[in-house]
């Protein structure tokens, strides 16, 4: 529950952080749409935060979750992926992650 907790907050902060980053004159701001997914980055210095966000819609059209993929300043070569999902949901069952086809399914501890 602490982890779902610390991704809502993250989940909540990230748009918050991009707004105010707009109003700084040395930070650049992209916004991107590819199909389904929406890319942010934020260009301050020498660094570069990038962020792909998806919406997991519900059969009644209405946003259900979030999943996001965004770089890492503190690491390099490492991506942080990130979901956020409602209250109440399963968090015991198998989490299936499926990319251009290739399905990889792993347990995880919440």
């Amino acid at each position: 529950m602490k982890k779902m907790t610390q991704v809502a907050v993250l989940l909540v902060i990230m748009p918050f952080s991009l707004l105010a980053a707009e109003d700084q004159p040395n930070v650049r701001t992209i916004t991107e749409q590819f199909q389904d997914w929406t890319v942010a980055c934020v260009e301050q210095e020498a660094a570069t935060v990038c962020e792909a966000r998806h919406a997991i819609t519900a059969p009644d059209g209405g946003v259900q979750g979030q999943i996001s993929i965004s770089n890492r300043t503190d690491a390099e070569d490492q991506l942080l992926f990130q979901v956020a999902l409602p209250l109440l949901a399963d968090l015991k069952r198998t989490v299936a992650v499926q990319v251009e086809g290739k399905t990889k399914e792993e347990a995880h501890q919440f």
